[in-house]
């Protein structure tokens, strides 16, 4: 703009003849539009720049044709030329200018953006885990120089799962947002929260006072995610299990801190859904013990450390043993005998469970077979886990094991509890009743402790459900524990299943559930569990006893 009004006064000092207020007239002529022209751009600037060119150019001819003879290119021809490239590079310059300023611009709004995106969770919009690292460096160095404690959150939503398959992605990545949302809220301005991956988020709290201040701050948390959340006008409750980790009490180190919290978390889910736990030197070496366990499991097969052992069933009745439940023990080459209960859950989560759980069924399979040639038609249970069912080629697998085996299907019952039941239904259902077409018994484990959803026994093949002994342990002396076992066996004979009680440790429970019509018992008070020879043994020595006693009436 400048540039051009300075062409303005320049022009009268080339020439200074009258003709150049003629001159003059032209360029203010050509004003507007050449202003115009320098806010539209670069392209318009050229081809205005031409327009002007080729005006100047027929009024030239115009004025030759008709006066040929006393037309003379003048000066005025030379300072017009010089007025429009003059002008239409100044134009050039400022777009390219205005142009550069604007691509600095969006490179920078671009560079803010990419940044954004490298430390946020796009969903939620919370820090990521790399924005939490880089804030639990920062933190760790104010708290050195300050001597003072934070805390670490680990926080899980419970059955997130369920509401993503049952309401779908949308509902759920709509319930995270909400989440996240209300946590910050409750949060005080110096801590934040984190969105670590799926349903994890990490919550830290910067310069607590003490445990108690954690306490209060955790509880409010806690309700605010367990208010129900109104979603396309379906109401959804959503619960959370948290672990607390405690700087510098827990670890001075960052990873071991969130390592701990997490810990801390899974503590609270064994716990039940809703509850907050404050991690502890215990829980780090039972997770050292887990890791160790983890890494046994790869190889106790080949170190050939897995045995299986046999416990009598028998009829309630007539003291008949009709079958054997077929129990893996683990005993590690180090760290002695391990409980079930305890590498079980382990071997489910690392899928370890399938290879060990084929080994279980052949060996259970071959020593029933080794029964029957005997004379000793005994069934053999063995308990089965959703991953094993839901294997590929279980069903193949099962099959083979007995073809190869010899034992006939319906010597082989396989136990699965109410959660293998309901954890995929349809397709436990399809894979249950395949088993069930070729005389495979169903039995369903631990019954009444799970869901205990009484819907899923009409729709599922079973063929034998077996009490859990909390049912059993006080009937002796409990009138509502006898009533509420009387139900289950009055329920399961009504839809004609066979029934089992566990636990059975005395006499007493034995006369009880015999009186009340249970069919078969197990437990203690009959036989421990036993070696494939020692179960042998006892259902020989049991064979004769029964026949002498017979003799002896006869």
């Amino acid at each position: 703009m400048y540039s051009f009004i300075l062409i303005l006064l320049i022009i009268p000092l080339i020439n200074d003849s009258p003709e150049g207020i003629y001159e003059m007239m032209w360029i203010l002529y050509l004003l507007p539009p050449i202003l115009v022209l320098f806010y539209h751009g670069y392209k318009t600037g050229i081809l205005t720049g031409l327009f002007c060119v080729l005006l100047q150019s027929s009024y030239e001819l115009h004025e030759y044709f008709l006066h040929p003879e006393e037309y003379s290119f003048n000066n005025f021809n030379v300072t017009f030329a010089i007025a429009i490239a003059i002008t239409t590079v100044t134009l050039s310059i400022g777009f390219l200018m205005r142009h550069r300023e604007k691509k600095q611009i969006e490179l920078e709004k671009l560079s803010q953006d990419l940044e954004f995106l490298a430390n946020h969770d796009t969903l939620t919009a919370l820090p990521n885990r790399r924005a939490f690292e880089q804030r639990m460096d920062e933190a760790l160095q104010e708290a050195k120089d300050t001597d003072r404690m934070f805390a670490l959150i680990f926080c899980d939503l419970d059955q997130f799962k369920n509401l993503n398959d049952t309401a779908g992605h949308r509902i759920g990545d709509l319930v995270l947002f909400e989440i996240a949302q209300r946590v910050k809220q409750i949060i005080r301005g110096e801590d934040f929260i984190s969105r670590l991956g799926g349903d994890e988020f990490i919550i830290f709290l910067d310069g607590v006072s003490s445990p108690e201040e954690v306490t209060n701050i955790t509880q409010a948390i806690l309700s605010t995610i367990e208010q129900p959340i109104i979603l396309d006008t379906l109401e959804y409750k959503i619960s959370a299990s948290l672990g607390i980790a405690l700087y510098p009490q827990d670890s001075i180190d960052p990873s071991m801190l969130l390592q701990h919290a997490d810990i801390a978390m899974y503590q609270s889910k064994a716990r039940g859904n809703g509850n907050y736990t404050f991690f502890t030197p215990e829980m780090g070496k039972a997770l050292l013990r887990q890791t160790r366990l983890a890494s046994g499991l790869k190889s106790a097969l080949a170190r050939n450390e897995f045995t299986v052992v046999y416990q009598p069933l028998c009829d309630a009745k007539t003291g008949e043993v009709t079958s054997a439940e077929a129990l893996i023990r683990w005993n590690h080459s180090k760290m002695g005998l391990i409980p079930p209960n305890e590498f079980i859950p382990i071997a489910e989560e690392t899928r370890i469970i399938i290879p060990i759980g084929e080994w279980v069924l052949r060996s259970a399979v071959q020593e029933a077979k080794r029964w029957h040639d005997a004379g000793h038609m005994i069934i053999v249970a063995v308990n089965i886990s959703c991953i094993q069912l839901e294997e590929c080629h279980c069903y193949q697998k099962i099959q083979q094991i007995l073809a190869e085996t010899g034992l006939e299907p319906q010597f082989l019952e396989l136990e699965i509890t109410e959660r293998v039941a309901l954890s995929n239904p349809e397709e436990m259902i399809r894979i249950l009743n395949n088993l069930r077409s070729i005389g495979i018994k169903i039995a369903i484990d631990d019954f009444g402790t799970g869901y205990s959803s009484l819907s899923y026994l009409k729709k599922y093949p079973v063929h034998t459900i077996k009490i859990d002994r909390s049912f059993i342990q006080d009937i002796a002396f409990e009138v509502r524990d006898r009533a509420m076992l009387k139900a289950l066996l009055i329920m399961a004979k009504s839809l004609n299943f066979s029934t089992v009680a566990e636990g059975v440790e005395t006499p007493e429970q034995f006369s009880i559930l015999s009186d009340m019509g249970c069919n078969v018992v197990q437990g203690f008070l009959l036989s421990t569990p036993l070696s494939g020879e020692e179960f042998f043994n006892f259902i020989t020595n049991r064979r004769m006893e029964e026949g002498q006693l017979l003799s002896s009436l006869g």
